[in-house]
């Protein structure tokens, strides 16, 4: 009697040079082998036999996962004990429309990603801009501040001496000026 794996859990295949998975990815369907000891694409290939071996699977269906013409990953399915097992043509349409649903899972969830990204993303833009008006305020407040002081001091006291007339013309003069190259600059 054949000794089984309960679980392949963090094992690591490596689908890169995983020739079933190469043969899926070319051939752009499911493919179906019901004897892996009989395979001669598995058994040319002494570490995916071994793999196959330690973890005791006869029988695998593997159904490409796919978005339109976007490759996402692979739907792999084993029969492992001591006999082949012949994968019938209903859990063929079966697997190929779960691998369907997981495609379209997994585009969900890249779009939720992107999403949340982009909120992020405008969220910062939402604080930059913020900040902006906030600068930008400051910026204008305090030369207009400087500039009303000047010309209500101007219009109320007439009796103003000439040099300080002078004086207060020149400073609003000179933060319109400032004013004016900020806006200009910016």
């Amino acid at each position: 009697m054949t000794a089984y794996r309960s679980s392949m859990k963090g094992e690591t295949w490596s689908l890169a040079n995983h020739p079933l998975f190469q043969a899926a990815l070319t051939g752009d369907r499911a493919i179906a082998i019901a004897d892996t000891t009989q395979d001669l694409g598995i058994q040319t290939d002494p570490d995916l036999s071994a793999q196959f071996q330690r973890a005791s699977i006869r029988s695998c269906l593997l159904v490409p996962i796919r978005y339109h013409q976007t490759w996402l990953g692979i739907l792999e399915l084993h029969h492992c004990g001591d006999s082949a097992y012949v994968w019938s043509d209903s859990e063929r349409v079966l697997v190929e429309a779960i691998a369907t649903q997981v495609a379209a899972a997994l585009i969900q969830a890249q779009a939720y990603t992107n999403l949340e990204t982009l909120n992020q993303q405008l969220a910062a833009l939402e604080r930059t801009q913020s900040n902006l008006i906030a600068i930008v305020g400051h910026e204008l407040r305090t030369p207009l501040s400087t500039i009303q002081v000047c010309l209500e001091s101007l219009a109320s006291e007439p009796e103003m001496p000439l040099e300080f007339q002078r004086s207060m013309l020149e400073t609003a003069l000179g933060d319109s000026e400032r004013m004016r190259s900020f806006l200009l600059n910016k």
